[in-house]
């Protein structure tokens, strides 16, 4: 562990030396890279921490999103998910608004509803914000040392000015290729936490993951990769580039390289609330697509003209018939008061944490 670290800061150094006298901007390296171990744990503590504090918001974002605007389907859809007959609040969804939803959850089910998912959640939260971090940190190096190769065989260019420091290209690429990574987790992770999250019921969360996972298989759950890639690798690629660019401009303005918890976590909340704004039609879409079995197998069969896409493009065209524009838009409220304190607090945590945990 420790010939490995060094052996990483003696490259680093090689490739700065090279281009000490460069205008370039460069990356800045503290004197001493967190081990491996370090980051492995500050990850996945700081996920899981953030995870626990706000799955009720997630829990209430996945039903907002799921439920249909034509009131016959909705009807449908209430049924299932309302033990003994369908909600009758008197208008055309399950839930009206963000406030309504909560509501509502606490009357027919209780609160124990908002961690509905939480047990499948937790299983793969850890590994995969571990992964996702580690193959961001990873990527931008890698990119950095690509960008050094290019400019010393190609000469100075502007792939090699835009590979070799903290830029949009470096922050957009990585940010994606840590999406692509992590997905391994993420792809599961979301498909049972939000099965779950959509039905009533005092089940084991563990018993009904298991249930679902005999049920339909464990590479079934894999199916919805590339729809979750496309939501989810957007939003991350954003992220990072908004997230980055707002600590570069504290750094200067307070002239601190390590920036105190509270910046950074408001760095993570702009960066999260502007991928949010930019991607939530994608994420709307990804959770139709991970949901539509379960709607299936709820008695609503007969209308699978209707509810079940086939591709991307019958996703869209469906919800604009049937549902209208402004369909994409549900869970607006609830995933911009989730994405931006969770991305937030991981950010923040981590970042804490590694300092908590140099002696590792």
């Amino acid at each position: 562990m420790q010939k490995s670290t060094l052996h990483h800061q003696i490259e680093v150094e090689e490739v700065e030396r090279t281009h000490s006298s460069s205008s370039l901007p460069k990356i800045v390296h503290s004197e001493q890279q967190p081990s491996t171990t370090n980051v492995i744990v500050s990850s996945a503590l700081a996920g899981c921490a953030a995870r626990l504090a706000l799955h009720p918001i997630d829990t209430i974002k996945a039903r907002m999103q799921v439920q249909i605007t034509n009131p016959e389907l909705t009807s449908k859809l209430s049924t299932a998910i309302f033990e003994g007959g369908a909600n009758t609040n008197g208008g055309n969804q399950i839930y009206r608004n963000t406030f309504h939803a909560i509501t509502s959850m606490t009357k027919y089910e209780g609160a124990r509803s908002f961690y509905k998912g939480l047990g499948a959640s937790l299983i793969f939260t850890g590994p995969a914000i571990t992964l996702y971090l580690t193959s961001y940190e990873y990527c931008k190096k890698k990119l950095y040392i690509l960008g050094n190769y290019l400019k010393e065989k190609n000469g100075d260019n502007f792939l090699s000015r835009n590979l070799m420091g903290e830029t949009a290209l470096v922050h957009l690429a990585s940010g994606l290729a840590a999406e692509s990574v992590s997905c391994v987790f993420w792809v599961p992770h979301d498909v049972l936490k939000e099965r779950l999250q959509v039905q009533r019921g005092n089940e084991i969360n563990l018993t009904q993951l298991m249930k679902i996972v005999r049920k339909d298989g464990f590479l079934q759950l894999y199916k919805g990769y590339w729809i979750t890639l496309a939501s989810f690798g957007p939003f991350s690629a954003i992220y990072f580039l908004t997230y980055e660019r707002m600590k570069e401009l504290f750094q200067k303005q307070t002239s601190q390289q390590t920036l105190p918890f509270s910046t950074t976590l408001l760095c993570g909340a702009i960066g999260a609330g502007f991928g949010s704004f930019c991607t939530l039609p994608l994420d709307v879409i990804k959770t139709r697509f991970q949901v539509q079995r379960r709607m299936k197998m709820q008695n609503i069969a007969m209308e699978e003209d209707v509810m079940y896409y086939k591709n991307f493009g019958d996703a869209v065209r469906k919800i604009i018939k049937y549902e209208g524009p402004t369909a994409f838009w549900k869970g607006f409220t609830s995933r911009m008061v989730y994405a931006a304190p969770n991305s937030a607090l991981i950010m923040a945590l981590f970042e804490l944490f590694k300092q908590k945990f140099e002696f590792i």
